[in-house]
């Protein structure tokens, strides 16, 4: 007969080998997705006060803005206003 529980066992043991804390891995693990954004956000801080009076940077930013309003308008579209108005009314099945 087999022992589930005791292959299950080995199992967490492989993974998790004697003395490992489990938890011990999260804050690196934290630190090592956090860090190449604010690495990014301190080598553009000293460039953002100049960056808006760019007139290409001008155009890339009313271009953004333009997407970010088309994207949010089809995020409503879509599961909002179909299923509300183009579902079947309750009772006419």
């Amino acid at each position: 007969m087999i022992d589930h529980h005791a292959a299950a066992r080995r199992r967490r043991h492989l993974i998790y080998p004697r003395g490992a804390k489990r938890l011990g891995g999260s804050p690196i693990c934290l630190v090592a997705i956090q860090l190449p954004s604010l690495l990014l956000l301190i080598g553009a801080l000293p460039f953002w006060d100049a960056l808006p009076h760019r007139a290409g940077v001008q155009s890339v930013l009313k271009g953004v803005k333009a997407t970010v309003v088309g994207i949010l308008i089809g995020a409503l579209y879509t599961p909002a206003w179909t299923s509300a108005n183009f579902a079947p009314a309750v009772g006419d099945g």
